[in-house]
């Protein structure tokens, strides 16, 4: 960390990416700055949904994202410690469109497993609400640092 002196005469404090990671691990900020998701859709595979540009499209969609919200939940349970369902929106060039999201903590297992169960066995339909059992899968420990995190993807290619 620096302080240097602008050519006005302002300081400014220089932080490496290093330091700044450090910082966010000790403070425990870090990881939900950088949360995995998994997109979902607005409404269950098999089902129709409003299209942008339709007349009143942004509150079709919402009602229809926390409909499905809704549904996700009662055929996979409530969200584990590290998941959360959420509505994200996409700008488009007719529009804003929305739609639900799994976000998951990857250094959470149980997170990641209700993720990808969410994209695989949640309902199909809005008829859909046979409850199921997650299963849990061996999840690698994905969390390392940038620099380890640049270093093994280049090695890959």
């Amino acid at each position: 960390m620096k302080i240097l002196k602008t050519a006005s005469g302002k300081k400014i404090l220089k932080i490496s990416r290093r330091e700044w990671w450090d910082i966010g691990r000790k403070q425990q900020w870090l990881k939900c700055a950088f949360k995995d998701f998994i997109e979902l859709g607005p409404t269950p595979p098999e089902e129709e949904s409003a299209q942008v540009g339709e007349d009143d499209y942004r509150k079709k969609a919402i009602a229809e994202c926390r409909r499905y919200i809704g549904l996700i939940r009662q055929k996979l349970g409530s969200e584990p410690e590290g998941a959360r369902l959420k509505i994200k929106s996409y700008p488009h060039d007719f529009g804003t469109y929305y739609e639900v999201a799994c976000e998951y903590d990857d250094s959470k297992p149980v997170s990641v497993d209700y993720a990808f169960a969410c994209e695989s066995q949640g309902p199909q339909t809005w008829n859909d609400t046979t409850p199921v059992q997650i299963e849990r899968s061996e999840t690698e420990d994905l969390s390392e640092s940038p620099e380890d995190y640049e270093k093994n993807f280049i090695s890959k290619f």
